[in-house]
């Protein structure tokens, strides 16, 4: 894929801005070939076919083999978490969205 993309929030919904952000993100990507990442299934995969649109591909598997996809990938996008380490350890361009941060001191 040319981006890859996750609304994971680790387990902190805080850290998510909400349907129409999402929906708003994918819809900003359209025209690239965009792979989503469902996470681990629940409340995430619910979130991700809210936002999904026509022609967006989703992932369903470990995070290891979406780690792959990213290094593969020329941009990731998605909240701070695990997928935007793995697109600075593998050197591709990402935007990295960070909101509901844990304490004054993080911001």
């Amino acid at each position: 894929p040319e981006v890859t993309v996750s609304l994971g929030v680790g387990e902190n919904p805080a850290k998510g801005l909400g349907p129409a952000f999402e929906r708003a993100l994918l819809e900003l990507l359209r025209g690239y070939d965009v792979l989503i990442d469902e996470g681990a299934g629940g409340e995430e995969a619910d979130r991700v076919r809210r936002a999904m649109l026509p022609g967006i591909r989703t992932f369903q598997g470990s995070f290891a083999d979406f780690a792959a996809r990213i290094a593969n990938s020329r941009l990731y996008v998605g909240y701070d978490s695990a997928g935007q380490h793995a697109a600075a350890a593998c050197g591709i361009p990402l935007i990295t969205v960070f909101h509901g941060y844990p304490n004054e001191r993080f911001a």
